[in-house]
């Protein structure tokens, strides 16, 4: 059981959530620093595809969470 709601947040379908511009600089940043991989802004699409598998591996509802 997890401490997480099991309905989506304010409306928010589950698992639908949108890399934000704030979220991606974030996520580049902590991959850079932690594996030395710089992350182009090209590449939202695919680091937002693979977090999004992670959300949902672990009933989250936003990247921020």
């Amino acid at each position: 059981m997890t401490d997480f709601p099991q309905e989506p947040i304010s409306g928010m379908k589950r698992f639908d959530a949108r890399l934000t511009d704030k979220d991606f600089a974030r996520f580049s940043r902590l991959v850079y620093e932690q594996c030395g991989i710089k992350l182009p802004p090209h590449k939202r699409s695919m680091l937002e595809a693979r977090l999004r598998k992670r959300l949902r591996a672990h009933d989250l509802y936003t990247f921020e969470e």
